[in-house]
Protein backbone atom coordinates (compact mmCIF):
# COMPACT_ATOMS: atom_id res chain seq x y z
CA UNK A 1 0.00 0.00 0.00
CA UNK A 2 1.12 3.61 -0.91
CA UNK A 3 0.02 7.45 -0.01
CA UNK A 4 -0.71 9.50 -3.08
CA UNK A 5 -0.52 13.41 -3.08
CA UNK A 6 -1.07 14.80 -6.19
CA UNK A 7 -2.98 18.08 -7.67
CA UNK A 8 -4.86 17.91 -11.41
CA UNK A 9 -5.39 20.79 -13.81
CA UNK A 10 -7.34 20.01 -16.62
CA UNK A 11 -6.57 22.43 -19.51
CA UNK A 12 -7.65 23.35 -22.97
CA UNK A 13 -5.89 20.56 -25.69
CA UNK A 14 -4.58 23.96 -27.69
CA UNK A 15 -2.00 24.56 -24.61
CA UNK A 16 -0.43 21.43 -24.80
CA UNK A 17 2.81 22.94 -26.62
CA UNK A 18 2.80 26.32 -23.79
CA UNK A 19 2.90 23.71 -21.16
CA UNK A 20 5.47 21.49 -22.91
CA UNK A 21 7.50 24.55 -22.64
CA UNK A 22 7.07 25.77 -19.31
CA UNK A 23 8.24 22.22 -18.35
CA UNK A 24 11.35 22.86 -20.37
CA UNK A 25 11.74 26.40 -18.70
CA UNK A 26 10.95 24.67 -15.32
CA UNK A 27 14.43 22.61 -15.01
CA UNK A 28 11.88 19.02 -14.98
CA UNK A 29 13.69 16.30 -16.60
CA UNK A 30 12.02 14.08 -18.98
CA UNK A 31 11.22 10.73 -17.62
CA UNK A 32 9.28 8.73 -20.16
CA UNK A 33 6.88 8.76 -22.85
CA UNK A 34 3.69 6.17 -22.12
CA UNK A 35 0.29 4.85 -23.91
CA UNK A 36 -1.55 3.62 -21.01
CA UNK A 37 -5.20 1.65 -21.65
CA UNK A 38 -6.51 2.13 -18.23
CA UNK A 39 -10.23 0.27 -17.82
CA UNK A 40 -12.16 0.36 -14.64
CA UNK A 41 -14.50 -2.44 -12.65
CA UNK A 42 -16.95 -2.38 -10.60
CA UNK A 43 -20.79 -4.14 -10.03
CA UNK A 44 -23.78 -3.63 -12.59
CA UNK A 45 -25.18 -1.25 -10.04
CA UNK A 46 -21.97 0.84 -9.30
CA UNK A 47 -20.85 -0.62 -5.37
CA UNK A 48 -17.36 0.08 -5.86
CA UNK A 49 -18.23 3.55 -6.67
CA UNK A 50 -20.83 4.46 -4.29
CA UNK A 51 -18.30 3.48 -1.23
CA UNK A 52 -15.28 6.03 -3.61
CA UNK A 53 -13.47 3.02 -4.45
CA UNK A 54 -12.11 2.26 -7.73
CA UNK A 55 -10.49 -0.31 -9.17
CA UNK A 56 -8.65 -0.60 -12.62
CA UNK A 57 -6.59 -2.04 -14.73
CA UNK A 58 -3.85 -1.03 -16.42
CA UNK A 59 -1.36 -1.96 -19.88
CA UNK A 60 1.58 -0.31 -20.15
CA UNK A 61 4.81 -1.14 -22.26
CA UNK A 62 3.74 -4.47 -22.48
CA UNK A 63 2.96 -5.05 -18.77
CA UNK A 64 -0.41 -5.09 -16.64
CA UNK A 65 -0.85 -3.49 -13.46
CA UNK A 66 -3.83 -4.07 -10.97
CA UNK A 67 -4.63 -1.07 -8.86
CA UNK A 68 -6.80 -0.30 -6.03
CA UNK A 69 -7.40 3.33 -5.12
CA UNK A 70 -9.52 4.21 -1.53
CA UNK A 71 -11.76 7.60 -1.65
CA UNK A 72 -9.07 9.36 0.97
CA UNK A 73 -9.86 12.98 1.35
CA UNK A 74 -9.39 16.29 -0.83
CA UNK A 75 -8.37 19.07 1.02
CA UNK A 76 -7.32 22.76 -0.63
CA UNK A 77 -7.39 20.86 -3.83
CA UNK A 78 -4.88 18.01 -2.71
CA UNK A 79 -5.96 14.38 -2.91
CA UNK A 80 -4.55 12.22 -0.34
CA UNK A 81 -5.48 8.60 -0.63
CA UNK A 82 -4.09 4.92 -0.08
CA UNK A 83 -3.48 2.66 -3.44
CA UNK A 84 -2.81 -0.54 -3.71
CA UNK A 85 -0.96 -2.46 -7.06
CA UNK A 86 -0.29 -6.20 -7.87
CA UNK A 87 1.12 -6.99 -11.47
CA UNK A 88 -1.39 -9.62 -13.10
CA UNK A 89 -0.76 -11.36 -16.40
CA UNK A 90 -4.04 -9.48 -18.48
CA UNK A 91 -7.07 -7.95 -18.39
CA UNK A 92 -8.74 -10.06 -15.59
CA UNK A 93 -8.94 -9.67 -11.87
CA UNK A 94 -6.57 -11.19 -9.54
CA UNK A 95 -9.34 -12.09 -6.77
CA UNK A 96 -6.75 -14.15 -5.01
CA UNK A 97 -4.62 -10.64 -4.10
CA UNK A 98 -8.38 -8.74 -3.82
CA UNK A 99 -9.06 -11.40 -0.99
CA UNK A 100 -7.44 -8.79 1.46
CA UNK A 101 -8.43 -5.51 0.24
CA UNK A 102 -11.37 -3.40 1.58
CA UNK A 103 -13.38 -5.08 -1.41
CA UNK A 104 -12.96 -8.30 -0.80
CA UNK A 105 -16.45 -8.99 0.38
CA UNK A 106 -17.36 -7.65 -3.07
CA UNK A 107 -15.23 -9.34 -5.01
CA UNK A 108 -16.21 -12.58 -3.69
CA UNK A 109 -19.21 -12.35 -5.21
CA UNK A 110 -17.66 -12.35 -8.50
CA UNK A 111 -20.00 -9.37 -10.16
CA UNK A 112 -16.91 -7.31 -11.14
CA UNK A 113 -17.07 -6.20 -14.76
CA UNK A 114 -15.75 -3.89 -17.05
CA UNK A 115 -17.94 -0.39 -17.02
CA UNK A 116 -15.50 2.15 -18.41
CA UNK A 117 -12.18 3.14 -20.11
CA UNK A 118 -9.66 5.90 -19.88
CA UNK A 119 -6.92 4.96 -22.90
CA UNK A 120 -4.13 8.35 -22.98
CA UNK A 121 -0.68 9.05 -23.78
CA UNK A 122 1.61 10.18 -20.30
CA UNK A 123 4.27 12.49 -21.03
CA UNK A 124 6.32 11.94 -17.42
CA UNK A 125 9.14 14.48 -16.17
CA UNK A 126 10.63 14.90 -12.30
CA UNK A 127 11.38 17.92 -10.87
CA UNK A 128 13.75 18.12 -8.35
CA UNK A 129 14.86 20.78 -5.24
CA UNK A 130 16.56 19.56 -2.47
CA UNK A 131 14.56 17.26 -0.71
CA UNK A 132 11.65 18.01 -2.95
CA UNK A 133 10.48 15.70 -5.72
CA UNK A 134 7.51 16.60 -8.02
CA UNK A 135 6.35 14.30 -10.79
CA UNK A 136 4.45 15.88 -13.43
CA UNK A 137 2.67 13.96 -16.15
CA UNK A 138 0.75 15.35 -18.89
CA UNK A 139 -1.84 13.37 -20.08
CA UNK A 140 -4.32 13.45 -23.39
CA UNK A 141 -6.73 10.87 -24.52
CA UNK A 142 -10.27 10.14 -24.07
CA UNK A 143 -12.70 8.86 -21.40
CA UNK A 144 -14.67 5.99 -22.86
CA UNK A 145 -17.94 4.25 -21.80
CA UNK A 146 -19.69 2.64 -24.20
CA UNK A 147 -20.92 4.62 -27.04
CA UNK A 148 -19.99 7.80 -24.76
CA UNK A 149 -16.59 9.34 -25.12
CA UNK A 150 -14.93 12.22 -23.64
CA UNK A 151 -11.86 14.03 -24.51
CA UNK A 152 -8.95 14.30 -21.44
CA UNK A 153 -6.47 16.64 -21.52
CA UNK A 154 -4.44 16.72 -17.75
CA UNK A 155 -1.34 17.97 -16.41
CA UNK A 156 -0.80 15.55 -12.66
CA UNK A 157 1.81 16.63 -10.19
CA UNK A 158 1.88 13.71 -7.56
CA UNK A 159 4.22 14.88 -4.73
CA UNK A 160 7.32 11.96 -4.57
CA UNK A 161 9.41 12.93 -2.07
CA UNK A 162 9.66 16.51 0.87
CA UNK A 163 7.03 19.45 1.27
CA UNK A 164 3.37 19.17 -0.46
CA UNK A 165 3.61 23.08 -0.78
CA UNK A 166 5.64 22.38 -3.49
CA UNK A 167 2.85 21.00 -5.82
CA UNK A 168 1.30 24.14 -5.37
CA UNK A 169 3.95 26.16 -6.11
CA UNK A 170 4.89 24.18 -9.45
CA UNK A 171 1.04 24.62 -10.29
CA UNK A 172 1.03 28.24 -9.88
CA UNK A 173 3.72 28.16 -12.14
CA UNK A 174 2.28 26.67 -14.74
CA UNK A 175 -1.19 28.87 -13.93
CA UNK A 176 1.12 32.13 -15.31
CA UNK A 177 1.66 30.23 -18.47
CA UNK A 178 -1.75 29.32 -19.62
CA UNK A 179 -5.10 28.72 -17.60
CA UNK A 180 -5.61 25.46 -15.77
CA UNK A 181 -8.23 24.82 -14.01
CA UNK A 182 -7.81 22.95 -10.26
CA UNK A 183 -9.32 19.70 -10.91
CA UNK A 184 -11.43 17.83 -7.67
CA UNK A 185 -12.94 15.37 -10.58
CA UNK A 186 -11.03 11.59 -10.88
CA UNK A 187 -10.63 10.35 -14.20
CA UNK A 188 -12.59 7.78 -12.95
CA UNK A 189 -15.27 9.68 -11.81
CA UNK A 190 -15.31 11.04 -15.46
CA UNK A 191 -15.73 7.67 -16.22
CA UNK A 192 -18.77 6.64 -14.29
CA UNK A 193 -20.26 9.70 -15.05
CA UNK A 194 -20.46 8.56 -18.65
CA UNK A 195 -21.54 4.95 -18.09
CA UNK A 196 -24.68 6.78 -16.28
CA UNK A 197 -23.50 4.99 -12.56
CA UNK A 198 -22.46 8.16 -10.83
CA UNK A 199 -24.98 11.68 -10.34
CA UNK A 200 -23.04 14.17 -7.75
CA UNK A 201 -25.35 15.67 -5.72
CA UNK A 202 -24.96 19.13 -3.87
CA UNK A 203 -25.67 17.44 -0.81
CA UNK A 204 -22.78 15.28 -0.74
CA UNK A 205 -19.99 18.24 -0.62
CA UNK A 206 -22.05 20.85 1.78
CA UNK A 207 -20.81 19.39 4.87
CA UNK A 208 -16.86 19.94 3.89
CA UNK A 209 -15.11 23.70 4.65
CA UNK A 210 -16.19 26.28 2.47
CA UNK A 211 -13.16 26.42 0.27
CA UNK A 212 -13.30 22.52 -0.26
CA UNK A 213 -16.92 23.18 -1.20
CA UNK A 214 -15.73 25.38 -3.83
CA UNK A 215 -13.45 23.53 -5.19
CA UNK A 216 -15.94 20.53 -5.19
CA UNK A 217 -18.62 22.02 -6.71
CA UNK A 218 -16.82 24.27 -9.18
CA UNK A 219 -15.79 20.53 -10.35
CA UNK A 220 -19.25 19.51 -10.43
CA UNK A 221 -19.96 22.14 -12.62
CA UNK A 222 -17.79 20.94 -14.59
CA UNK A 223 -18.41 17.06 -15.31
CA UNK A 224 -22.18 18.15 -15.70
CA UNK A 225 -22.71 21.86 -16.42
CA UNK A 226 -25.65 21.96 -14.00
CA UNK A 227 -26.90 24.87 -12.52
CA UNK A 228 -27.36 23.61 -8.91
CA UNK A 229 -23.76 22.93 -8.66
CA UNK A 230 -22.68 26.59 -9.78
CA UNK A 231 -25.12 28.15 -7.55
CA UNK A 232 -23.20 26.13 -4.95
CA UNK A 233 -20.06 27.56 -5.54
CA UNK A 234 -21.24 30.90 -5.57
CA UNK A 235 -22.71 30.91 -2.50
CA UNK A 236 -19.56 28.62 -1.07
CA UNK A 237 -17.26 31.47 -2.18
CA UNK A 238 -18.96 34.14 -0.48
CA UNK A 239 -18.54 32.04 2.93
CA UNK A 240 -14.64 31.40 2.10
CA UNK A 241 -14.27 35.49 1.96
CA UNK A 242 -16.42 36.14 4.74
CA UNK A 243 -13.07 34.41 6.52
CA UNK A 244 -10.79 36.98 7.22
CA UNK A 245 -7.67 35.13 7.09
CA UNK A 246 -9.20 33.89 3.39
CA UNK A 247 -9.52 37.71 2.51
CA UNK A 248 -5.84 38.45 2.71
CA UNK A 249 -4.93 35.19 0.30
CA UNK A 250 -6.16 37.33 -2.77
CA UNK A 251 -5.79 41.21 -3.43
CA UNK A 252 -9.06 43.19 -3.84
CA UNK A 253 -8.81 43.68 -7.20
CA UNK A 254 -8.24 39.47 -7.82
CA UNK A 255 -11.26 38.77 -5.65
CA UNK A 256 -13.32 41.35 -8.01
CA UNK A 257 -11.93 39.64 -11.33
CA UNK A 258 -12.92 36.06 -9.58
CA UNK A 259 -16.09 37.37 -8.66
CA UNK A 260 -17.05 38.82 -11.66
CA UNK A 261 -15.77 35.67 -13.52
CA UNK A 262 -18.29 33.95 -11.61
CA UNK A 263 -21.59 35.34 -12.15
CA UNK A 264 -20.89 35.18 -15.54
CA UNK A 265 -20.64 31.80 -15.72
CA UNK A 266 -23.50 29.84 -17.55
CA UNK A 267 -25.33 26.41 -16.70
CA UNK A 268 -25.49 24.25 -20.34
CA UNK A 269 -24.11 21.08 -21.81
CA UNK A 270 -20.57 20.23 -20.06
CA UNK A 271 -19.13 20.82 -23.34
CA UNK A 272 -19.69 24.74 -22.76
CA UNK A 273 -19.02 24.54 -19.63
CA UNK A 274 -15.52 22.94 -20.02
CA UNK A 275 -14.68 25.65 -22.22
CA UNK A 276 -15.97 28.92 -19.91
CA UNK A 277 -13.77 27.55 -17.40
CA UNK A 278 -10.77 26.47 -18.62
CA UNK A 279 -10.17 29.55 -21.02
CA UNK A 280 -9.71 32.47 -17.82
CA UNK A 281 -6.73 32.06 -16.33
CA UNK A 282 -8.01 33.82 -13.25
CA UNK A 283 -10.08 31.32 -11.97
CA UNK A 284 -7.10 29.05 -11.77
CA UNK A 285 -4.65 31.60 -10.46
CA UNK A 286 -7.11 32.56 -7.48
CA UNK A 287 -7.72 29.07 -7.15
CA UNK A 288 -4.41 27.58 -6.45
CA UNK A 289 -3.18 30.46 -4.66
CA UNK A 290 -6.65 30.33 -2.18
CA UNK A 291 -5.28 26.14 -1.94
CA UNK A 292 -1.76 27.31 -1.12
CA UNK A 293 -3.40 29.20 1.72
Amino acid sequence: MAREQEVKLSVLGQNWTAIEGWLALSAAAPVATDTLRNTYFDTADGLLNQQRIALRIRQADGSWTQTLKTKGATARGVHDRQEWDWPVRGLALDFEALGSSPIARIAEQGALQPVFSTDFERKTWLWRDGNDEVEVALDRGAVRAGVQQAPLFEVELELKGGSALRLMEQAQSLSEKCAVFLNPVSKAEQGYWLAGLYQPSTAVVKDEPPLDVWFRALGYFWLTGRAEFLSCATESLARVREDTDMQSLLDPQRWRRLETFLSGLVAGTPENVRAQLLAEPVLGQCQLALARG
